[in-house]
């Protein structure tokens, strides 16, 4: 569970991706660290809320060592695709 405000989970119909948001600040070499799981979006806290004006990031894995990552087809996204960010 996370508060009403803050992103939950993201939805990607185009490349059929989906799954729970994770908070993520920066790592040890101070770079935006990546969720724990790799069917896990990650928002940087340290970004714009998604839906607010500005920049918001959202970081997650292409690949795992088992298994295909939340955003292994990412690049397939083209300008106008939609997709949709659940809070709460």
């Amino acid at each position: 569970r996370v508060a009403a405000d803050q992103p939950r989970h993201i939805t990607l119909p185009t490349i059929a991706a989906s799954g729970y948001i994770q908070k993520v600040g920066r790592n040890e070499k101070n770079a935006i660290a990546v969720p724990s799981n790799i069917h896990f979006g990650g928002w940087y806290t340290e970004s714009v809320i998604p839906g607010k004006p500005g920049l918001s990031i959202i970081a997650g894995h292409v690949s795992g060592r088992y298994a295909d990552g939340i955003f292994k087809d990412l690049g397939k996204l083209k300008t106008g695709d939609v997709f949709n960010v659940e809070f709460g």
